[in-house]
């Protein structure tokens, strides 16, 4: 049995709990498994409120498949799999002036920045909402520090509520905090030259 929609929308109201809304793709993979699952609006018993997608493997290497370009049938250029995402083409944040109002520099960004720690661990028995499906090593820092330092920086998600730091946004006080740096060097290079030259 097929369904075709030749021209105009396809539209599915009263999405709530998995009941209705739902897309359901790729029949079975070779393993039996569903292909692709789309979920919409309140579901698994309002633990998503937005909805998602599903994707089954067995396969940590392999996932959610995106292609995008102007080639027929299109090029990979991202992966997503239950431990990390890969991309083929650079992740590219809009930072146009023209979309940002009220700039101020950062201040003290080099004083704030020695309050968080750059950190090797070992991933807990992770929740699905932690990214990655199986236990393993990762480097980094932690939210609740950033968080002291830099609020702007952390945000809250997922039905445990974790906290998720904005590594892009960390960049930015890295950069102040390097000028602040090199400020200070000035400074006292200028005060040798003038001791070296008495």
């Amino acid at each position: 049995m097929s369904f075709t929609v030749s021209s105009g929308n396809l539209f599915m109201p009263n999405a709530n709990r998995g009941t209705d809304g739902n897309l359901y793709f790729g029949g079975q993979t070779d393993n039996g498994q569903t292909g692709l699952r789309l979920f919409g609006g309140n579901v698994n018993s309002g633990q998503f409120f937005g909805g998602f997608i599903d994707v089954r493997t067995t396969n940590n290497n392999d996932g959610l498949h995106f292609r995008v370009d102007t080639n027929n049938g299109g090029t990979e250029r991202m992966l997503i799999t239950p431990t990390e995402i890969r991309t083929s083409i650079p992740v590219v944040n809009v930072s146009d002036v023209r979309v940002k109002t009220n700039i101020k520099q950062l201040d003290g960004a080099c004083e704030r920045l020695m309050s968080i720690r750059g950190v090797s661990f070992d991933w807990t028995e992770p929740p699905r909402d932690v990214g990655t499906s199986e236990a393993r090593q990762g480097i980094g820092v932690i939210a609740q520090e950033v968080e002291a330092a830099f609020p702007e920086l952390v945000s809250n998600g997922g039905p445990n509520d974790y906290k998720a730091v904005n590594y892009a946004g960390l960049t930015a006080a890295l950069i102040e905090a390097i000028r602040e740096l090199k400020e200070d060097k000035d400074v006292l290079r200028r005060r040798i030259e003038v001791l070296e030259a008495a």
